[in-house]
C-alpha cells in the first residue's frame, strides 16, 4: 500500500485512478512499447528526440485520523529524451500539477488547493549490455539523476502556508539511481527496474528515502501496417 505522509504520524492511502500515455518520436522510426510508470532499457537513436506525455490522476482517502482528509491530484508530465550515441541518452521530465485537498477543521469542511509547475527531473542512462537475437533483444541499462527544485514550494492560501502534500514542489535537491532490464520480442516486452531515491529535507519536511522494484509486461494486441508512415500499434500493459 502506497502512502502520502502529511506528518510524521498521519497518512492516507493513495489510489491511482488512471494514467494516459502518449509517446511519439520526432523522426520517422518505429515506436516501441514502454512501461507507463518507469523507464526502459531500449535505446533512443543517436541524434533523435523522444517526447512522452502522461496524464495521471491520483486520489487519496480512507483517512484514519479525525480530519477526514480527501486529496485528489491531476498531473500532466512532459518527458523529453535525447540519444547522444548508441550507449548514452539523457532525459528531462517536468510536471504540471493540480492538487485539491478537502479536510475537516474547526467543525467545518475546508478546501485547500494549489496548481503549477513542479520540480524538474533530469537523468542519464547508459546501455551497458545488450544481446540481440533474431526477433528479440535483451538490454541492461544503469541510470543516475537528480530532481531540481524549480517549482514553487511555499504557496499559501487564506489559512496560511499550504502543507507539503498540497505544494506542487518539494524545495529540495534529491538524487536517485538504479538499473533497468528489458527483454523485447516481436509480440511482447518485459521490463524490470531496481532504483533508490534520496529525498532531502526542505521547509522542515523530509519525505524519506525510497527503494523501489518495478515490473512491467506489455503485449502487442494489434499491429497496423501503414504504407510510407509510422506503423500503428496497440499494446496492453500490466505493471
Amino acid at each position: 500500500m502506497n502512502k502520502i505522509n502529511f506528518s510524521a504520524k498521519q497518512n492516507v492511502c493513495r489510489r491511482p485512478i488512471g494514467v494516459l500515455t502518449v509517446c511519439a518520436l520526432l523522426s520517422p522510426a518505429l515506436t516501441n512499447a514502454a512501461p507507463i510508470t518507469f523507464n526502459t532499457a531500449l535505446p533512443v537513436a543517436e541524434g533523435e528526440f523522444l517526447i512522452r506525455e502522461q496524464l495521471i490522476v491520483n486520489q487519496s482517502g480512507d483517512d484514519p485520523s479525525g480530519a477526514n482528509r480527501d486529496r485528489t491530484e491531476t498531473a500532466v508530465l512532459t518527458a523529453i529524451g535525447y540519444g547522444i550515441n548508441r550507449q548514452w541518452a539523457v532525459f528531462g521530465i517536468v510536471p504540471y500539477r493540480d492538487i485539491d485537498l478537502n479536510l475537516d477543521s474547526g467543525g467545518r469542511r475546508v478546501n485547500r488547493s494549489n496548481r503549477g509547475i513542479g520540480d524538474l527531473t533530469i537523468f542519464t542512462r547508459y546501455s551497458a549490455y545488450q544481446k540481440n537475437q533474431r526477433g528479440q533483444t535483451f538490454r541492461v541499462a544503469p541510470f543516475i539523476g537528480l530532481k531540481a527544485p524549480i517549482g514553487k514550494d511555499n504557496a499559501s492560501d487564506n489559512l496560511g502556508t499550504l502543507p507539503p502534500p498540497v505544494q506542487v514542489a518539494s524545495g529540495s535537491w534529491d538524487y536517485f539511481g538504479g538499473v533497468v532490464l528489458t527483454w523485447q520480442t516481436l509480440k511482447y516486452q518485459a521490463d524490470a527496474q531496481l532504483s533508490y531515491r534520496i529525498n532531502n529535507e526542505a521547509n522542515g519536511f523530509q519525505a524519506g528515502n525510497i527503494a523501489r522494484l518495478d515490473g512491467s509486461f506489455q503485449y502487442r494486441w494489434w499491429h497496423g501496417n501503414a504504407s510510407g508512415g509510422l506503423p500503428d500499434y496497440l499494446y496492453g500493459v500490466l505493471e
